[in-house]
């Protein structure tokens, strides 16, 4: 089948209950693992038939999800029907395939239903076949931003035994995304990890840099710059936040620039092209600290000071020559997370 589904291509299912759901969900997933051609190709039936021509299980499902009339409540029957096949296909043996494909479907709903079940759910769940489902759990995670209780999700996902330092640092712009305001506190209790990341992956920092810039707003970082840690110490460097404060804002392909005027700094949104205007925020002072980053923010900062916030600066010669350009960096960043979807 092609185009849009009908009213009458739904109609078996209306009645459905949330357990109605979570049994035909956790069965047509169930069947697809199967052997025998005749019982996968009878997968989600009575509708078995109109998903044969659709490569992806998930996008079926979703535009099953999108012609339910919200009037009757179907839609947040199916959700929670689906948190609950989630949480029993977790148990089922050789479903560690098929997982992910429920995650990008809740994904792609924004079922938050399921949120609460992930964590004793991917606990169950074998990492074997080179298949882990790490990714779309913060993938969805990441689709109900903004969502409070995220962060604590995410950390109970990443402590979790066999999960690989390489999403660690998918993990913390996920906790940002999610709750933006705390940006600093999910840093701070995901340095031992990210410092693992960092070390088996050289551009963790460019990488996170640019994909933290394209999403957190530029007062938000400047309102909190100054909870960060830094240290001029190479050793204990390593365990301070210098890696992030360098790859924001410490060198010329750096998503940020430093300003000053005598002890005040300014931090502007560095442009990709010298025409282009300079948006900018103060930098809020802190408490004064050994480690705060205000050495830092002295050593790479320009001096320069733009006018009253009513005015555009005119860019000096000195920033001028500085100016970097990481509109690469956003072009290969900048879909990592969230799919632009239409909602149901």
């Amino acid at each position: 089948m092609t185009g849009p589904l009908e009213p009458n291509d739904i109609q078996a299912l209306l009645d459905y209950t949330e357990e109605d759901f979570a049994d035909w969900l956790q069965e047509g997933y169930c069947a697809l693992t199967s052997t025998d051609r005749e019982i996968a190709g009878y997968a989600f039936f009575p509708l078995h038939n109109l998903m044969a021509s659709r490569q992806s299980i998930a996008d079926f499902l979703e535009q099953i999800y999108c012609a339910f009339p919200d009037r009757l409540n179907v839609k947040a029957r199916f959700r929670k029907g689906l948190a609950t096949a989630f949480e029993r296909l977790a148990r089922e043996p050789n479903m560690e395939r098929q997982l992910p494909e429920v995650l990008h479907l809740a994904t792609l709903i924004r079922a938050d239903e399921l949120a609460h079940r992930l964590v004793p759910a991917l606990s169950l769940i074998p990492k074997r076949g080179g298949v882990n489902p790490t990714y779309g759990a913060l993938t969805y995670l990441n689709s109900l931003a903004p969502f409070a209780e995220g962060p604590p999700i995410v950390r109970n996902i990443v402590t979790l035994p066999d999960t690989e330092p390489r999403f660690a640092v998918f993990a913390w712009l996920t906790m940002c995304k999610c709750d933006p305001d705390n940006w600093p506190n999910h840093l701070a209790a995901s340095r031992e990890l990210i410092s693992a990341a960092r070390r088996l992956h050289p551009g963790t920092p460019e990488i996170t840099a640019a994909r933290f810039a394209s999403f957190m707003p530029l007062a938000n970082i400047a309102a909190h710059l100054h909870r960060l840690v830094y240290c001029d110490n190479n050793e204990l460097a390593r365990q301070a936040d210098n890696w992030l404060l360098n790859a924001l804002m410490g060198s010329p392909s750096s998503p940020y620039l430093v300003i000053r005027r005598e002890t005040d700094f300014a931090l502007g949104l560095r442009p990709s092209t010298p025409d282009q205007p300079m948006p900018w925020e103060h930098i809020t002072e802190g408490d004064i600290r050994a480690d705060d980053p205000t050495p830092f923010l002295r050593r790479i900062s320009k001096d320069y000071w733009p006018p009253s916030s009513d005015q555009r600066p005119a860019r000096s010669p000195a920033i001028e020559t500085d100016l970097g350009d990481i509109h690469a960096a956003f072009q290969r960043f900048d879909s990592i997370l969230q799919p632009n979807r239409v909602e149901c």
